[in-house]
């Protein structure tokens, strides 16, 4: 560099240039902890409002599951299509929650963190299934039943009649056996919970 500086002359622009270029590695490690820092607190903030999002999605979960469990109380004959629109909101929301909980994990996946489980929203999903087969049979059989009792005698077929309340029938029975088998599951757990309680004592 001396010699270069010896032999030949340099503008003033060029020598800052050269020293600029020289000392670059000096100067650039402020900028570097500058950046950490920053990329630092925004992952901090952005950590905050996956856990944030993560505590809405329960308690999300939780109000769900309350109102899935007020469907066990429902029996107004005449409620029925209020009856299925409430499990329509809720079978809405599941989706709100699912497309919630992909995004929740891929956040995870992007922070390297584990991936959350959410066994509520299956239980959600697997008690809201027969509600909503029974309400929306119900109904349609009350939408069929008026319109044989007060629609025209004459337009009725006995045969065509006939295959929709066999049709009705065995939906029902099908929705019966789901109900029991949700029962017997939920009897089960029950005893499991009794199980494990007696064996801490």
């Amino acid at each position: 560099m001396e010699y270069l500086l010896d032999e030949y002359l340099f503008s003033e622009d060029d020598i800052r240039l050269n020293t600029d270029t020289l000392l670059w590695p000096i100067n650039i490690g402020p900028v570097f902890d500058a950046n950490d820092e920053l990329t630092q607190q925004i992952r901090g903030k952005n950590e905050q409002i996956l856990m944030e999002r993560r505590e809405r999605l329960l308690a999300d979960l939780q109000k769900m599951q309350r109102r899935v469990d007020e469907f066990a109380d429902y029996g107004e004959l005449n409620m029925m299509a209020e009856y299925a629109q409430d499990v329509k909101q809720i079978q809405k929301k599941i989706v709100e929650v699912e497309n919630e909980i992909e995004w929740i994990n891929q956040e995870e996946n992007q922070f390297r963190m584990g991936k959350t489980e959410y066994p509520q929203l299956d239980a959600i999903k697997t008690a809201v299934d027969p509600y909503f087969r029974l309400f929306t049979t119900v109904r349609k059989w009350q939408v069929a039943e008026k319109k044989w009792m007060d629609g025209s005698f004459l337009e009725l077929n006995s045969e065509k009649v006939e295959g929709e309340v066999e049709e009705y029938l065995r939906e029902i029975f099908k929705i019966k056996k789901q109900f029991t088998n949700l029962v017997k599951k939920k009897k089960l757990e029950l005893a499991n919970k009794v199980m494990e309680r007696r064996k801490a004592r």
